[in-house]
């Protein structure tokens, strides 16, 4: 059975970037330039933390939001 964790993805409009948390595991982050290539890389990263291939990435993702000021 994949082990399964909930990672949060939040459009950075300054960098342009998809940033991607996995707020259970602490320092695990990572980014993409596209959403599908953060996917891809949240699924990377969570494989390296934990050390094995079999995961699954629960997305939560948070809407684009305009910059203010």
């Amino acid at each position: 059975m994949p082990s399964s964790h909930r990672a949060t993805f939040t459009y950075d409009e300054s960098d342009n970037v998809w940033l991607v948390d996995f707020p259970g595991l602490v320092g695990c982050h990572t980014y993409g330039a596209t959403l599908d290539e953060a996917r891809a890389n949240a699924r990377e990263a969570l494989q390296v933390w934990l050390d094995q291939d079999d995961v699954d990435v629960e997305e939560d993702i948070r809407p684009r939001v305009a910059a203010t000021g």
